[in-house]
Order: C-alpha cells, then structure tokens, then sequence
C-alpha cells in the first residue's frame, strides 16, 4: 500500500534494494518498464522496515511469486473485505489523487513513463471523496421543493 508497488516488483525485492537511511526501495529492472524505479519510504513504512531485525535476502519470504496473492485472498475470504496486490497499487494512486497529489507524480511513483495507463487504470477518486463532493456541491432541494 505504502509503495504502490506491482506484485512482481515486491516479490522479487530483497533487502540490499532498501536504503533505510536514505529513505529509498530501488525496484530493479520492472518487468513494466524494463529501468526499474525509485520507490520513497514514508513514515509508516519506515517504523514497518525497522523493526524487521534479520534483513537478509528477500523481503517477501514466500517461495511462489502467487503466494502472496493467494494469501491476500485468504483473508479477503475471512474478513469479507476485498484485498489483492492490484487492489492496494489503486488505493495507493487513489489516496495520492484525493489529496491533490499531481497525475505526473502519481504516474512517477506507480513506474509509469506517462499519465496515460495510470489514468485509464488507476486513478480514481475514493467513494468517501465522491460522497463529499455532491454533498457540497449540490443543494437541497427538498426545502426549496415543499415550500
């Protein structure tokens, strides 16, 4: 979620990828884009990274790279909540875009070289924005209706 990362690009990070100190995930040679990316490490994510004590080798310790996959699954199952890697990569963009976060930047730090697939795929606002906009926006129309 932190990251927006691609399920691909997390399975195959490993922590010598990770610059605590400079606050930086290095995602090599993305089956996406073929020239990798640099991923920020947020605040959260940092107290998450540093509490890990043996960081050697891979980051996500499953062996198959749909092992994460089905174990999201599993708990969406359980919970009844809806998770997958996908789900998290447009939550992602759709956090970024709700706080006025720029479609270039938000294109930027999926790994996209344009805005044009992070537009078409990813970015859309969420429910609770959308809610928020017709309520502010539009009248009431009942009080000026039964007078």
């Amino acid at each position: 979620f932190y990251t927006g990362m691609r399920r691909q690009e997390f399975h195959r990070l490993t922590w010598d990828d990770v610059d605590i100190k400079k606050r930086a995930i290095f995602v090599r040679d993305s089956a996406k884009n073929k020239r990798g990316s640099i991923k920020p490490i947020n605040t959260p994510l940092l107290n998450m990274l540093s509490t890990v004590v043996d960081r050697v080798g891979r980051i996500c310790p499953y062996i198959g790279a749909d092992t994460p996959t089905k174990k999201m699954r599993s708990v969406s199952r359980i919970s009844g909540i809806d998770v997958s890697p996908l789900i998290l990569r447009k939550t992602f963009a759709s956090f970024l875009l709700d706080h006025n976060v720029s479609r270039a930047i938000i294109s930027t730090l999926l790994g996209h070289s344009g805005d044009s697939v992070a537009e078409r795929h990813y970015l859309s606002p969420l429910h609770s924005t959308l809610v928020q906009i017709v309520e502010e926006c539009l009248p009431d129309l009942s009080t000026r209706l039964s007078g």
